[in-house]
């Protein structure tokens, strides 16, 4: 039961093709599978989005799956006014995770607008003078009834090369089955993208 309440700040550095220069050690920060409720609760969270802050990293992006139960919005009410706190010097980018749909989708989906940090089915341009990448953002793949299980089935967390291009896998913050995590302590990932030689 101790490993779950030991949040670890992981760095992993990024090589990009192409990268513009000005991005060369640009810093995203990720927060995901954070399932506030059953025992995970809001001050666990607060101390989470505390520590995102003090990393003052470029972006922050959250990808989904803020609460844990289903048919309920009174998580969603808790968890949002907790992660509209987080700042970033380029800005805040979330999606919804597939428990964010059974909770309440309607709902979810009214609070990622407001807390105006949505980026689900779209993208945005992050200028650095006249250098830019694009940040974009897709739905659930739960949702959109795709089997990520078997995709990633044979994938450790961290980052990994695949092909002519790199996968990032987040071990998360909080748990949706039972309240434990053995040798799989909760992260916060932070990725410098760094200009590939």
């Amino acid at each position: 039961f101790i490993e779950r309440n030991i949040v670890q700040i992981n760095r992993y550095k990024v090589p990009v093709d192409d990268l513009p220069e000005a991005f060369h050690g640009f810093r995203l920060v990720q927060l995901t599978d954070l399932h506030l409720g059953f025992m995970v609760s809001e001050p666990f969270i607060e101390g989470v989005v505390s520590s995102a802050k003090k990393l003052n990293p470029d972006i922050i992006v959250c990808t989904g799956d803020y609460v844990h139960g289903r048919n309920t919005t009174a998580e969603i009410n808790k968890v949002w006014p907790i992660l509209s706190k987080l700042e970033a010097k380029y800005g805040v980018f979330s999606v919804l995770g597939n428990h964010d749909h059974w909770a309440d989708s309607e709902s979810s989906l009214n609070w990622l607008e407001r807390s105006r940090q949505n980026i689900r089915h779209q993208c945005k341009a992050i200028y650095k003078g006249k250098d830019r990448i694009i940040i974009g953002g897709c739905g659930d793949y739960w949702e959109d009834e795709l089997n990520i299980d078997k995709a990633f089935s044979s994938s450790d967390e961290g980052l990994i090369e695949t092909q002519n291009t790199q996968l990032f896998i987040s071990r998360g913050i909080g748990w949706a089955i039972y309240p434990v995590r053995f040798n799989c302590y909760p992260e916060i990932a932070v990725l410098e993208l760094m200009c590939k030689a």
